[in-house]
């Protein structure tokens, strides 16, 4: 099993309240994504599950391919990863 990412979503309920919230999820179950409506990076799931980020579509795709390339780089490691944006397509790997 690969390592969960570490993702901060945004949740809402009926009396339109919103919170940010850390979701832990696993990468290679994403179907697709694409932009919010008006920020952020709408997330779906293989499940048909979706969710929001308030990463926009560059910084959430750096964000996998830095996934990938810390998972490929350390093989056999299991846990958390968490990625966040340190400059312009940079990205900060936390185990």
């Amino acid at each position: 099993m690969r390592p969960f990412l570490e993702l901060p979503i945004v949740i809402g309920n009926s009396e339109g309240k919103e919170k940010q919230v850390t979701a832990r999820i696993l990468p290679d179950e994403i179907e697709y994504f694409y932009p919010g409506f008006n920020e952020g990076t709408v997330i779906v799931m293989k499940s048909r599950s979706s969710f929001i980020t308030m990463f926009n579509e560059e910084e959430f795709d750096n964000i996998l391919s830095a996934y990938h390339k810390t998972i490929k780089d350390h093989p056999g490691k299991f846990g958390n990863i968490k990625l966040t944006p340190k400059e312009k397509s940079i990205m900060h790997v936390t185990h």
